[in-house]
């Protein structure tokens, strides 16, 4: 990569609340995006992604799934039936 970046000479340094709210001056909605902003980095990693399915998960999962399909389609017709 042979893109080095600049800073422009008139650039001017923003805060970051002024960048993540400008339609918001000051006021409890103003308030509360500064206290759920984030602090700090930090010090340990992101949460790490479960194992992958098993086969058998994948097998449990698609019976359940057309278990309730056929409840749901069973309680349509009953709907329909009646109506």
């Amino acid at each position: 990569m042979r893109y080095k970046p600049v800073v422009p000479e008139n650039a001017v340094e923003l805060r970051p609340e002024t960048v993540a709210c400008p339609s918001i001056s000051r006021g409890t909605e103003f308030e509360f995006m500064m206290q759920s902003r984030e602090t700090h980095v930090a010090a340990y990693q992101p949460c790490t992604m479960p194992p992958p399915f098993t086969a058998q998960d994948l097998k449990d999962m698609a019976r359940r799934d057309k278990q309730v399909r056929g409840r749901v389609n069973k309680m349509m017709r009953n709907y329909y039936k009646h109506t």
